[in-house]
């Protein structure tokens, strides 16, 4: 009978994950509008699990704040009740470390970056985001590896001369429009690390701008956006204001500028 007892206990997945935890990603998940991509994707086979699952499960494992997949593996195959709210056939194995890998690498970015505009529309009708302020910087993507690799960069992770403390990085770099009242993330765009942050300032606040207006914004950035096609643009196509950091060398070469004009 105990035998039975202990059957019936492991059979209950509930029971191995905190109840505040599961709770928070049953209910992440049931508002999280994924209609706009496609249950299944034929690129990656007639048994290749659910799109919606697989994008969960990358939600999972960065609320979770993990740095590898296998470590996503890990814990999903000991919290299964969390594998369930993603939408994944827990009575079946689950996806391995080769099939998550070949997800994030093979998924189309266009997709993310509809499902993010949706994210984006919903928060703006439920007023979370102002868009009145907006920022916009540029980060490295890091690399999480403890050693130099010809194919990654690096740069000081502190400003103090003496002190030998790395970080290395892929060659791409995020460029991110925030709403400043908020903090929220408005618009993406992924670039690689030799293109200037000022160079795509146009492109994103046009790719912003085309599904959320940006009319009369007040755009935040540091100097290295202090570029005089920025302020014109700002003022011009969006009737907005620009608060940016002053390049001493960028006005001297616009002073120049207007000396050889005459």
């Amino acid at each position: 009978m105990v035998f039975i007892y202990r059957q019936e206990i492991l059979k209950d997945v509930s029971l191995f994950t905190s109840q505040p935890k599961a709770k928070f990603y049953d209910e992440l998940f049931i508002n999280l509008d994924l209609s706009c991509i496609p249950t299944q994707n034929s690129k990656f086979g007639r048994a290749s699990y659910s799109n919606h699952s697989m994008i969960c499960a990358f939600i999972v494992m960065k609320c979770e704040g993990f740095s590898h997949i296998s470590d996503l593996h890990d814990y999903l195959s000991n919290n299964l009740i969390i594998a369930h709210y993603c939408g994944f056939d827990i009575s079946r194995e689950l996806p391995s470390y080769a099939k998550f890998t070949r997800f994030i690498r093979e998924f189309d970015n266009d997709m993310f970056q509809t499902i993010m505009q949706s994210l984006m529309l919903k928060a703006a009708d439920l007023s979370l985001i102002d868009l009145s302020f907006i920022a916009l910087d540029a980060t490295l993507v890091k690399a999480n590896v403890s050693n130099n690799n010809p194919r990654l960069g690096v740069q000081t992770a502190s400003n103090q001369r003496n002190e030998k403390n790395y970080e290395f990085y892929w060659g791409y770099k995020n460029h991110i429009l925030v709403d400043c009242i908020s903090g929220l993330p408005i618009c993406e765009l992924t670039t690689g690390a030799n293109v200037s942050d000022s160079s795509v300032t146009l492109e994103i606040l046009k790719k912003a701008n085309s599904f959320l207006p940006l009319a009369e914004c007040s755009f935040l950035a540091d100097k290295t956006y202090d570029v005089k096609v920025i302020y014109n643009t700002v003022h011009d196509t969006y009737n907005g204001d620009c608060f940016i950091d002053c390049c001493p060398c960028n006005h001297k070469c616009w002073n120049n500028d207007k000396k050889n004009r005459g």
